[in-house]
């Protein structure tokens, strides 16, 4: 089954242009989540972790182009969520469409495509909900 994996882009009515009319930089407040290979940290000893990852450089690079920053803090995908909501943060990167979600967020256009599977040694039986995996 195929997921299509979706970047949230500005919780509240707007987005890029009426941001891009105003004369200084803006900076989006943005959360994210460990989901390698798309948002990790890189460390290097001595050094502040660098955040990398495939959406993180999309992001960057779309805030670029429009003339703007983001600023990012980690946080768990259900607190990202409230924060979405509740607008404390702007974007949030690779979440999953939903109808409930649609009611307070905006989406962008699918920019991949995944497929999930979960594999299992022999006979093992491993109590979890398939609800939970699909929420990501």
């Amino acid at each position: 089954m195929f997921f299509f994996v979706q970047l949230l882009v500005f919780c509240w009515l707007g987005g890029v242009s009426p941001l891009m009319a105003q004369s200084k930089t803006t900076e989006l407040r943005s959360c994210w989540d460990f989901w390698d290979p798309y948002q990790y940290e890189i460390h290097q000893e001595g050094q502040k972790p660098i955040l990398e990852g495939l959406d993180i450089k999309l992001a960057k690079k779309i805030a670029q182009i429009a003339g703007m920053d983001i600023s990012y803090e980690i946080l768990s995908r259900a607190d990202q969520l409230k924060a979405l909501k509740e607008g404390t943060k702007d974007l949030a990167n690779g979440s999953l469409y939903s109808a409930e979600r649609a009611e307070f967020c905006h989406y962008s256009i699918s920019y991949r495509h995944e497929q999930r599977a979960l594999f299992f040694c022999g006979a093992i039986l491993y109590p979890f909900s398939s609800k939970a995996l699909m929420k990501r």
